[in-house]
């Protein structure tokens, strides 16, 4: 309970900043190459400006940083991304998207299920109330899942930094639930259901909360989104 309460998430900006950065300055000096490459090839066949390989690559565009869940990506950025194997950031179901669709969480869900801790994060907006289940980076992320995409963190951060990011909380839309109700419980009234497992939580800083999803009344336990995360 501890570890989860105080988790950190993916850092999708920081993540999207530094490859797109890396990215570009390695395009950069490929492109550098290939026009020493080429205006040499160019004098042996008489050619004297060279040959032009032109833009391998388009540009990225930093302003979307700002407001990373709110603002649309250009076809530019997307291309880029898609180049460089890196289009899973901003793509449909990715943590950029949830927040688009659903907007910021309200809370973290743990709920006890056949001996297993399942996690959640809580979020209540006009298309509803959902819970959006969060894994370790390194189990649903495809910037680790994806060979080619891993390639490319790989060559970005050292094997300190990975560690670290595959360590984060990552949002899918995998098994994400739709809740029809959830109302916070009295911890008296919580503890009839679990008293030890109730006792547990409430210690740890949880809230008992009822939720009612596809009929069933579940108790889960709810905390505050740490603010070094987005989920």
């Amino acid at each position: 309970m501890a570890n989860f309460k105080d988790c950190h998430s993916f850092q999708t900006q920081f993540v999207i900043e530094t490859i797109v950065t890396c990215e570009q300055k390695r395009i950069q000096e490929e492109q550098l190459g290939w026009k020493v490459a080429g205006a040499a090839l160019g004098l042996l066949l008489g050619a004297g400006d060279g040959f032009d390989f032109g833009d391998l690559f388009t540009a990225f565009t930093f302003g979307n940083m700002a407001s990373l869940a709110h603002n649309k990506f250009s076809e530019t950025d997307i291309q880029f991304l898609k180049e460089i194997k890196s289009y899973w950031m901003i793509a449909d179901g990715s943590p950029v998207d949830i927040l688009r669709r659903l907007g910021a969480p309200k809370n973290r869900v743990l709920i006890f299920y056949e001996d297993k801790a399942l996690t959640f994060t809580h979020h209540l907006g006009p298309r509803g109330e959902f819970l959006i289940p969060l894994s370790l980076a390194s189990e649903s992320c495809p910037g680790f899942t994806n060979y080619q995409s891993r390639e490319v963190v790989e060559r970005t951060f050292n094997c300190l930094d990975i560690e670290i990011l595959e360590n984060q909380l990552y949002p899918t839309m995998d098994g994400a639930l739709l809740v029809d109700s959830s109302q916070r419980l009295r911890n008296e009234v919580a503890a009839e259901r679990d008293p030890e497992l109730v006792r547990a939580a409430v210690t740890s800083g949880y809230e008992p909360v009822d939720m009612e999803i596809g009929g069933d009344r579940i108790l889960a336990f709810r905390t505050q989104i740490p603010l070094h995360s987005d989920f």
